[in-house]
Parts: C-alpha cells; sequence; structure tokens
C-alpha cells in the first residue's frame, strides 16, 4: 500500500522509543501490504476496528494513542486521516 500523510506521524515519531518504533515499524508494514479487504487488515492487525469498510482506528503499540487511516484497496492506498491520543 502507498502510505499518505505520513507527516501526520512525524512528532510521535521522535516520542517515546516504544511509540516512535511502533510507528516506524507500522509504517514499513502497511507499504510491504498488499491488502484486498478489510479481512486482510484484521488478519495483520487483531486490535483494529472498522468503521465502515474503509475508515480503521489502529491503536500505536500499547499506548493510548491511535491512528485514524482511510483505506482505497481498490488503489493501494492508506491516507492516515487523524492522531488522536497523549505522546
Amino acid at each position: 500500500m502507498k502510505v499518505l500523510g505520513k507527516n501526520r506521524l512525524q512528532g510521535f515519531e521522535r516520542s517515546s522509543c516504544s511509540v516512535g518504533g511502533w510507528v516506524r515499524a507500522w509504517i514499513a508494514e502497511i507499504e510491504s501490504a498488499e491488502w484486498k479487504q478489510s479481512a486482510d487488515v484484521s488478519a495483520d492487525y487483531p486490535s483494529v476496528k472498522f468503521r465502515g469498510v474503509n475508515n480503521a482506528t489502529f491503536l500505536i503499540g500499547s499506548s493510548n494513542m491511535n491512528v485514524d487511516v482511510g483505506l482505497s484497496f481498490a488503489s493501494g492506498v492508506a491516507l492516515i486521516l487523524n492522531v488522536s491520543g497523549k505522546k
């Protein structure tokens, strides 16, 4: 998947070691993913929550932060929409 909106994660990438490491690994995993449907995402990330078919919320590691992502399976694009919670 092509990941758009990575700039929204910049502050989080540089935060604590566990969060920053998780963010970098998560981006790398999504960029190499070939998801075709929401079930593919759930297989890789069992804790992901979907709102509709194309909007997913990922929990950042063991923190209280979330990343909201819009997914276009047909185009192979993941758009980071929002990051919420405390760094």
